[in-house]
């Protein structure tokens, strides 16, 4: 977490939500005695104020507030999970603003909440705070509430916790409604958020910079979280570590079309072709969309879907359900209704684990073993085999040379097997269906 405060009044606007900053009193006592003057945040959060500030030619007024002289407070709450001190250095060093970092503020020193909830016996009801949430995208919201609900459930054993969630405008605006199909949170507010209103929790859980950690990439990312939250990943089962949204309820429309496709297309299984991403490095280029479409099309075995219009793939046979995906709740409903999927690295195959949906997902930047290493029904391939071929761990830059380097990995990508390597999980999918039904038929 990161302090701040001003020198002077400033009203921004900030990812969509209008701030007003206002300085502790000119004369008087230290700034720490008006924590309604301080306010806290994560470093995505300052940077991005910090560029606002910058823009008003009032750079000067934002500063820092060293943390440790805010957490040595008698009022601080208890900090649950691995602590974060240092958030800000590792955010300047894995920006290569500067060249060196102390170990103790880089590496995790791993903690045991269930020693760490004893500091909460005497409350009954006590208020938990996530700082920065579970991440910035579906993704890694519904692998962080994979990850939170076992330090959850381990709270629960001891005390009747109220999670409250605080983060961005723009987290605010793109992942509530994920939290709306689960029970864990209780209350969502807005960053920043100031020293105050941070008193007022009794402990806080703090996930702000968490990918500026050199185990963030040498994990599963849920172990890396479970790890976060005090918990021993070893500990923890693996159908535990996949996703699950218990309160979710597919859309009846939604069901209704699907049964429309399956009658109109008796024998035929449907596949969802979901190719784009927030990066054109995470996409599957226009050129393979179409060579995968036409490969399914030439098959006869498969009706294709997609949750978003494509305009390279007009005229091709595709249904498109992009009206019905437009919501996260109709996305999740269109994902729960097809046979498989075929997609680029995104959210879609975290979604399909929640219901165990047959998927192959291709990968450019990420290692598949580390996003994807607990999900039965999903099958990721690194496109890049020998180091330094691709991208992985890398943020590139659209250049041509890039550009250039991606079109060679697809093309030496074999779609042929990746369509067998789909059918192979499909097959499988209802082999186990079909065990699991006359297993239940017999009981």
């Amino acid at each position: 977490m990161i302090f701040f405060s001003v020198k002077r009044k400033i009203t921004v606007r900030f990812q969509s939500r209008t701030m007003t900053f206002q300085p502790p009193p000119a004369h008087g006592n230290s700034s720490f005695d008006y924590p309604a003057r301080i306010y806290c945040c994560t470093t995505a959060d300052l940077i991005g104020i910090g560029r606002i500030f910058e823009s008003m030619s009032r750079k000067d007024d934002l500063q820092l507030i060293p943390e440790a002289a805010i957490k040595s407070r008698d009022d601080f709450p208890v900090q649950l999970g691995v602590q974060n001190d240092g958030e800000w250095e590792r955010s300047q060093y894995y920006s290569g603003l500067t060249k060196t970092i102390s170990e103790d503020v880089l590496e995790i020193k791993k903690v045991d909440l269930n020693k760490q909830i004893s500091n909460l016996k005497n409350k009954t009801n006590p208020r938990i705070a996530v700082l920065n949430g579970f991440g910035s995208g579906i993704g890694d919201t519904l692998v962080g509430i994979t990850a939170f609900s076992s330090a959850y459930k381990l709270l629960r054993k001891s005390v009747r916790p109220g999670i409250e969630i605080i983060y961005s405008p723009e987290q605010h605006t793109k992942l509530t409604s994920i939290f709306q199909h689960t029970t864990l949170i209780d209350q969502f507010h807005i960053a920043p958020v100031t020293l105050k209103k941070l008193l007022e929790y009794d402990a806080i859980f703090d996930t702000g910079g968490m990918a500026h950690r050199p185990d963030f990439y040498n994990m599963p990312v849920v172990d890396f979280l479970l790890t976060l939250f005090g918990l021993n990943p070893d500990l923890v089962q693996n159908k535990n570590k996949r996703n699950s949204l218990m309160q979710f309820r597919s859309d009846d429309n939604l069901k209704i079309r699907i049964r429309e496709i399956r009658a109109d297309n008796p024998g035929k299984k449907i596949i969802l072709l979901h190719p784009k991403t927030s990066s054109i490095f995470k996409d599957i280029p226009d050129k393979y969309v179409i060579k995968i479409l036409r490969k399914l099309q030439a098959s006869g075995k498969y009706i294709i879907v997609m949750d978003e219009t494509i305009p390279s793939t007009a005229g091709l046979p595709v249904i498109d359900l992009s009206r019905q995906a437009k919501s996260f709740a109709g996305l999740y409903s269109v994902i729960s209704q097809v046979d498989g999927i075929l997609t680029a690295d995104t959210c879609i195959y975290h979604i399909a684990d929640c219901f165990s949906i047959p998927t192959i997902a291709w990968f450019t930047m990420y290692d598949p073993d580390v996003w994807a290493r607990y999900y039965p029904t999903v099958t990721g391939i690194l496109l890049s085999k020998e180091k330094g071929s691709g991208f992985l761990n890398q943020k590139p830059k659209n250049t041509e040379t890039n550009l250039g380097k991606l079109a060679k990995l697809w093309g030496e990508t074999d779609i042929d097997q990746s369509l067998r390597l789909l059918e192979n999980l499909m097959l499988n999918k209802s082999a186990c269906d079909a065990s699991a039904r006359n297993h239940s038929t017999v009981s």
